[in-house]
């Protein structure tokens, strides 16, 4: 029983130790959030295409 604790407190330091990360998992947080971000900036891109597509198309409206 002592042995099981012992193995438990000796994971537990490893894991503080290297901060529950290793390196792979940051290159794929890297990966991941330079993904999220060429998304949001596709996101934005289209809703000011769209925005300025709806304004010509009323500017369009008004002057028939």
């Amino acid at each position: 029983m002592l042995d099981l604790f012992i193995s438990f407190m000796v994971g537990l330091l490893v894991g503080v130790s290297t901060r529950f990360r290793d390196k792979d998992w940051e290159e794929q947080q890297k990966m991941y959030d330079a993904r999220l971000q060429e998304q949001a900036n596709s996101i934005e891109y289209y809703k000011k295409l769209t925005k300025n597509l709806v304004n010509e198309n009323s500017e369009l409206r008004r002057n028939v």
